[in-house]
């Protein structure tokens, strides 16, 4: 956990199988609804960002087998509400 505010959790994830939604429905199933998912549970419907950002992404590049890093700062909305 990165924050804790208003009863909204900062966290920080790593993945680890890649499923689809992996991380939207391990965080419902447990009763921990992503801040504007409405497929998943979220009450705040209303809003039109879901506050799911991916950070960091790295792979092997598929020609020259090198790993590729990207680092992504989040943009403030839906965030600043969090924090």
């Amino acid at each position: 956990m990165l924050n804790i505010n208003n009863g909204r959790t900062l966290a920080k994830i790593e993945l680890i199988t890649g499923r689809s939604h992996q991380i939207r429905v391990q965080f419902s199933s447990r009763g921990y609804h992503i801040y504007g998912d409405a497929k998943y549970g979220a009450k705040n419907k209303e809003k039109k960002a879901i506050a799911l950002h991916s950070y960091e992404l790295s792979f092997i590049h598929p020609t020259k087998k090198e790993e590729m890093t990207f680092i992504c700062e989040p943009k403030r909305y839906p965030f600043d509400e969090m924090i």
